[in-house]
């Protein structure tokens, strides 16, 4: 036997005790990496649904589809939970499972609002992929006043603003491009066209000339979906002027001021006349009784009217951005 150093030994025993604990070290039963690749959840490839475009409160033509893998491999049995972040959007199922190719579905019925709407597929809280659709609004279904009604205009003179109106569908989404028919139904008038198309806010319009012939007019119009309003006007042979100045109204017929006292027919009609350059001012009728005045805060050059005022009665009103700036209209 051969004898060894006592130092010698030592290593020995040493370099046994660290081949022992390497050898421990790589046994056991992990058997493999300490940290697998983790579930990972993606829209399937293209075709998988995204971007579509559908009408409101309808399902979309596709399926929405997404894949889940581990470590690159498909995984099957894994739960998808399907939900919108849209109002009144609907995902079915609302939960499928992942097929042997690891991919899972669900078709979105969009909401009843116009515009973006989303889908979520989540495999859990943290894990989840957004698709994204768009509403387009449905078949016209409403027709409605927008602003221009209630006007009067000299014979033979343009009525001052175009009649508008609105065109939406069922959940009152505004529709561009939709066609608008116009008629004059009573009364003697021009249109300046038989048709016109709804353009941004789904508004439609048309310019009136009146005819000769005092008394009222009704223009009719009527929607793609057959929905029908009438815009009321009349003809006037008299108008009275009233004068907006700087700091008060004065009427043309007499000179009168702070207030102006204007006295007219019952049917006929004032029109109110800026001249105040730089300064800006409104006609807010103060009653009962009242007339239709103008909001905001205007400056000249401009004219509004004329005014009709079809019943009898003493009709205040005053500028409510000048104290003290007011009027009066006596109709007989």
């Amino acid at each position: 036997m051969t004898n060894r150093h006592p130092g010698q030994l030592d290593r020995l025993r040493a370099a046994i005790m660290i081949l022992g604990v390497a050898a421990c070290g790589s046994g056991g039963d992990s058997g493999g990496n300490p940290n697998p690749d983790p579930t990972v959840i993606a829209k399937a490839g293209a075709p998988n649904g995204d971007g579509q475009t559908g009408i409101v409160a309808q399902s979309l033509t596709d399926s929405f589809r997404v894949i889940v893998t581990e470590g690159g491999s498909a995984l099957s049995g894994i739960t998808i939970t399907w939900s919108s972040g849209s109002a009144g959007a609907v995902l079915s199922p609302s939960s499928s499972i992942t097929d042997a190719g690891g991919r899972a579905a669900s078709r979105m019925t969009l909401g009843p609002v116009a515009g973006a709407q989303t889908a979520r597929a989540s495999l859990n809280a943290s894990s989840f992929v957004t698709f994204n659709a768009s509403g387009a609004p449905g078949a016209p279904a409403q027709l409605e006043v927008f602003s221009g009604n209630g006007q009067a205009a000299l014979a033979s003179a343009a009525l001052a603003q175009p009649l508008r109106v609105k065109v939406s569908d069922q959940f009152d989404n505004v529709i561009d491009g939709s066609t608008v028919t116009w008629s004059v139904l009573s009364g003697s008038a021009t249109l300046s066209g038989a048709s016109s198309v709804t353009g941004g806010g789904g508004i439609a319009a048309i310019s009136v000339t009146v005819g000769g012939t005092a008394g009222p007019i009704q223009v009719r119009a009527v929607s793609a979906g057959q929905d029908t309003v009438i815009f009321d006007a009349h003809v006037v042979t008299l108008v009275k002027d009233i004068l907006v100045k700087n700091n008060f109204f004065e009427s043309v017929a007499n000179g009168s001021q702070a207030p102006s006292v204007d006295t007219i027919p019952a049917g006929e009609a004032v029109r109110f006349v800026w001249q105040s350059a730089n300064v800006e001012h409104n006609v807010i009728p103060q009653g009962p009784p009242l007339f239709q005045g103008i909001s905001g805060a205007i400056s000249s050059p401009f004219t509004y009217g004329p005014v009709r005022i079809a019943n009898p009665g003493t009709y205040n009103y005053d500028c409510n951005l000048h104290l003290g700036m007011s009027g009066v209209i006596v109709v007989q």
